[in-house]
Order: structure tokens, then C-alpha cells, then sequence
């Protein structure tokens, strides 16, 4: 149902949204709307133009969920206004026989007043695939547009996309969203879940799908100070690296001692004292270790 053309029109100062006829419309659900004012729904006529077949739907003064969403955020309200509309519609829809899942789920294709308090949408009266990519759609829409500083906005909206992923969709399940999260915000009903008695909700997204929205925590956990380590392990350290030093050293003054004989007392106390720093800076090295 997703695939449908879609075009929007102006004419005579009013708006009308243009979907292409593509199978069998079905003559009774057709009927029922165009001689039914039905709320929720926009008027709909079928057009026949150079033997071409459209649904003519008049928007009268709405705008799209995806324009109006254009350049703000989805706070509560909004989606209360979402999902209160499509209970309400799957209600009503029964009362007219007519079967929800013709129903045509697209934010390009549901329209919100001005005021952003009345929502319209579009019923397609042919029989083809039903609306269950519309409404996970719809809910990818709405996580990307939400409030997510709103934790009633966050916890509604995530919800709403994990009971429109699963392949049987509850419309009771997607009710209890606004009913929790309304007793949620009522001073008499203010407590935390074990004691409202509230029924928590289980959400079933990957994380990985929504980086944007999620921070992981990074590991406070710091190696051990080199204090904590035993006398023992730094006497065996620094001893791997002393032990040969010196016994370099040792050979090193008997292969040159006859060589040191002819030297200056001096120049013989200078090597002694580049020996000893030597000596010197492989401790501090062993002791930073």
C-alpha cells in the first residue's frame, strides 16, 4: 500500500491530496464513503480523467504529519493525538463495516490541522495488501521526530513502535499507552509501577538501529596503583634489570682496566660517575614501571 502514487493538488483555493487507482475498488466501502461524512476520515471522491482512475481527497486547510513535523519536535501531545486518532478510527471503522487495514498509514498521507488538535486520514477502498508496513513506518516516523527529554513522549513513542512491529498488531495494546501514561502523570496516581499497579511496558528494539538517541556508559574501572603491588614482585623487577647492569659493568672495567691505568685520575672518576648515573636512571625507569 505504501507504494501508491501520491500527489498533491490546489484547486478552486482548496487542497486535495491525488492516490492512483491500481486494483478493484470494492463498490460497498466506496459507498460508504462517499455518501457517509465519517470523522476521521477526509472526504473522498473517484475521479476518472483521460481514462485515468484517482481518489480525490479533500484536505481542506491540513498539512501533512511530515511537513507540519518538518521543523519540530513530536511532543506528547502530538502522539496522544496520533494514537487516540487510530483507536478511535479502528472503533468507528467497525461501526461502518469497513476494514481497517485498508486504511492508508503514511505521514505524507495523514493530515493535521493548524491548530495541530484534528487529524485526517485516507482510506483506500481497494482490495490490496493490508496497512501493517504503514504502521511500522509510521512508528520509525515517530521515534525520529519525538521529544526524547519527555520521558511520558519517550516511554509512548517506543512503545508504540514495538506493538506496530509485531506481526499481529493489538489496538488494545497501543490503547494502554495514553492510559498509563495519563494515570502516570495524575498527582493521585504519581508512584512507581509496583505500587499503581501499573503494567510495565516491553520494548523489542535493537539499540543499534538508534545511535543518535542513546549514549553508552564508559567503564569507571581504573588498573591498580603501582603501590598496591608486593615488596616481593618489585624486588624481582627491578633485580631482572639490576643483576645484568651490574654484571655488565663488572666485565666491562676488567676488559678495560689495563686501558684505565693510563687515564688521569680524573677522567677515571668521570667514567666511574657516568657508571653510576647509568645506574642511576635504569632505577627511576624500573621505579615508573
Amino acid at each position: 500500500m505504501n507504494n501508491l502514487e501520491i500527489s498533491y493538488e490546489r484547486e478552486y483555493g482548496k487542497n486535495f491530496v491525488k492516490i492512483g487507482s491500481v486494483g478493484k475498488a470494492n463498490e460497498y466501502a466506496l459507498r460508504m464513503l462517499e455518501e457517509n461524512e465519517i470523522n476521521g476520515l477526509l472526504p473522498v471522491m473517484k475521479s476518472f480523467v483521460d481514462s485515468e482512475e484517482n481518489y480525490i481527497y479533500d484536505v481542506g486547510g491540513m498539512t501533512s504529519l511530515e511537513k507540519h513535523f518538518a521543523q519540530r519536535q513530536m511532543e506528547y501531545e502530538d502522539l496522544k493525538l496520533i494514537i487516540s486518532g487510530i483507536s478511535e478510527l479502528y472503533d468507528r471503522l467497525e461501526e461502518y463495516l469497513l476494514d481497517f487495514k485498508k486504511l492508508y498509514i503514511n505521514p505524507f498521507a495523514i493530515f493535521i490541522s493548524a491548530a495541530g488538535d484534528t487529524l485526517g486520514f485516507c482510506y483506500y477502498p481497494e482490495e490490496i495488501e493490508n496497512n501493517g508496513d504503514g504502521l511500522r513506518k509510521l512508528g520509525a516516523f515517530i521515534l525520529k521526530k519525538i521529544n526524547h527529554e519527555d520521558e511520558r513522549c519517550f516511554t509512548a513513542g517506543y512503545g508504540f513502535f514495538d506493538a506496530v512491529s509485531r506481526d499481529a498488531f493489538d489496538i488494545e495494546e497501543v490503547r494502554d499507552l495514553i492510559k498509563e501514561n495519563t494515570s502516570q502523570s495524575s498527582p493521585e496516581t504519581d508512584k512507581p509501577p509496583e505500587t499503581a499497579n501499573e503494567r510495565p511496558i516491553e520494548l523489542s528494539y535493537d539499540e543499534s538501529d538508534f545511535e543518535d538517541f542513546f549514549e553508552k556508559e564508559e567503564s569507571s574501572e581504573l588498573p591498580p596503583p603501582p603501590e598496591s603491588r608486593s615488596a616481593k614482585e618489585r624486588l624481582i623487577k627491578y633485580a631482572t634489570l639490576l643483576v645484568p647492569a651490574a654484571a655488565f659493568i663488572a666485565i666491562a672495567l676488567f676488559m678495560f682496566s689495563d686501558k684505565m691505568d693510563g687515564l688521569s685520575p680524573g677522567l677515571r672518576a668521570a667514567c666511574l660517575i657516568l657508571l653510576g648515573a647509568a645506574l642511576c636512571l635504569a632505577g627511576m625507569v624500573i621505579r615508573k614501571r
